[in-house]
C-alpha cells in the first residue's frame, strides 16, 4: 500500500520488519480484519507475523500531526518556534504510540569539520507533556540536526541513467534519480529543491532538458528529456562509477526494512535500516515534505548521504542477493540526523562535501502517481 494511503485504512497503525529475526509486526487499534490474520499465517517459512494492539491510528496520528504544524505556523506560546526552535521532522511512529519530534534551533552555523555544537539543553519532557496535552496524543522530542538538502556520476549521456551528476538551473549540484514516462514524453526524476523550473544538464554541460512539473511539497521535480531519452537503470558503485543496475519495478517502504542510496558525490551506500515510514520533514528550504522515510546507517564507519546526492535514487533487493536488478523505492531528499566525518576525497566521495549518517527520501510511487508518470523498467 502507498505511504500516502496508509492513514485511510481504518485502525490501520504501522508495520514494523525485523529483518534479522524473520518477524512481521502488524499494530492495530481495535479488532484488525481477519484476512491480516490469514496473510501472516500463510507467510514463507523462516517468516513469523503478529498483530499487535496500537494506542492510535495512523489517521489519528495524522490529524496530530497536521495539529502540532498548525500551532508552529501560528508561533502558539506553547510552540518551538515561539522558543527560537524548529521542528525538523514529526513521525507517526509505527508502533502506534505516538508521534516523534525532532527539532534544532532556527539557524544553524556551517559545518567546518567539528561536529556542531548541540547547545543549552531545553526542558524537553516538560514541553513534551504540555504539547501531549494539548493535541490528545504522546508527543516525545529529541533535539537532531534539522534535514539539510545534498544539493552539489560524472559525465552522463542518452539514454539519462538515475544516479548521475546534474547541473541543475541555478548551477547546483544535484543527482538524477529514475527515468520515467507517459504519453507526454520521457523523463527524468529528481528533487524539488534542486532546481524546480529552468533548464538541467549534466556535469559536462550537455542539455537533458527543462522541468516539465514539480511539487514542493514531495521534493520532487520531472525533467522533461529534449536530448534523448531516460534509462531503466540507474548507476551502482562508487562516485565514479560506469556500471548500472535494472530497476525492476517499485515498492513501498516499511519501518524496519533495509534501503540503499546512490547520488553522485558519494556512491552507493547500501545497509541503511528505515528508522521511520511516515514523517513530514521540514527541510532547510522551509518547504515541509510528507510523505518522508528516514533511513540510518547500521555500521559506524559507514555514511548514508552526502551532499550532491539530493534527487538520487532509493533502491533495494526484492529477493535479498543484492543482484543486477533492484527496485525502486524513492528519491533522496534530505540528511536525516547527525553530521559525520566523510570518506577521502576521491576515494569516498567526489570533492570536498559534507557527510551524514542518515538520510530522507520522499516514496517513489507517490510521485509516480502525482505526476501520472511510469516507471521504466526492465
Amino acid at each position: 500500500m502507498p505511504e500516502d494511503r496508509r492513514k485511510d485504512v481504518p485502525g490501520f497503525a504501522g508495520i514494523v520488519l525485523d529483518a534479522e529475526q524473520g518477524k512481521i509486526s502488524v499494530y492495530w487499534k481495535g479488532e484488525a480484519p481477519t484476512r491480516i490474520g490469514r496473510i501472516l499465517n500463510a507467510a514463507p517459512r523462516g517468516i513469523t507475523g503478529r498483530v499487535l494492539p496500537a494506542a492510535y491510528s495512523k489517521y489519528e496520528l495524522s490529524i496530530a500531526r497536521d495539529a502540532f504544524f498548525a500551532r508552529e505556523d501560528a508561533r502558539d506560546p506553547a510552540s518551538l518556534a515561539a522558543r527560537g526552535l524548529r521542528a525538523g521532522s514529526v513521525t507517526a511512529l509505527s508502533d502506534g504510540t505516538g508521534l516523534a519530534v525532532a527539532y534544532d534551533v532556527e539557524t544553524e552555523p556551517l559545518r567546518t569539520g567539528a561536529a556542531p555544537d548541540t547547545g543549552p539543553p531545553i526542558p524537553e519532557s516538560d514541553i513534551g507533556r504540555r504539547i501531549t496535552a494539548e493535541l490528545g496524543v504522546p508527543v516525545s522530542l529529541h533535539r537532531q540536526p534539522a534535514p539539510t538538502p545534498a544539493a552539489t556520476r560524472q559525465n552522463d549521456a542518452s539514454p539519462w541513467k538515475g544516479g548521475a551528476a546534474l547541473s541543475t538551473p541555478t548551477n547546483k549540484f544535484c543527482s538524477s534519480g529514475f527515468g520515467a514516462y507517459s504519453g507526454a514524453g520521457s523523463f527524468l526524476i529528481t528533487a524539488n529543491h534542486c532546481g524546480a523550473q529552468g533548464l538541467y544538464s549534466d556535469w559536462a554541460n550537455e542539455p537533458i532538458g527543462n522541468v516539465w512539473g514539480a511539487r514542493p511539497s514531495m521534493d520532487a521535480a520531472v525533467v522533461k528529456i529534449a536530448n534523448g531519452y531516460s534509462a531503466e537503470y540507474y548507476y551502482d558503485g562508487p562516485w565514479d562509477t560506469q556500471w548500472g543496475k535494472i530497476v525492476d519495478g517499485s515498492a513501498t517502504n516499511w519501518t524496519g526494512d533495509y534501503v540503499c542510496g546512490s547520488g553522485a558525490m558519494s556512491g552507493i551506500r547500501c545497509n541503511l535500516k528505515i528508522i521511520n515510514d511516515d514523517t513530514t520533514c521540514d527541510i532547510d528550504t522551509g518547504v515541509r515534505v510528507s510523505p518522508c522515510v528516514q533511513a540510518k546507517r547500521v555500521f559506524p564507519a559507514d555514511i548514508a548521504l552526502a551532499k550532491g546526492d539530493s534527487g538520487g535514487p532509493v533502491v533495494a533487493s526484492s529477493d535479498g542477493t543484492y543482484g543486477p536488478k533492484m527496485t525502486a523505492r524513492g528519491i533522496i531528499s534530505a540528511s536525516y540526523g547527525a553530521w559525520v566525518v566523510c570518506p577521502p576525497v576521491g576515494d569516498g566521495v567526489a570533492a570536498p562535501t559534507e557527510c551524514f549518517e542518515g538520510v530522507s527520501y520522499v516514496p517513489i510511487r507517490p510521485i509516480l502517481k502525482n505526476f501520472g508518470i511510469s516507471l521504466r523498467t526492465g
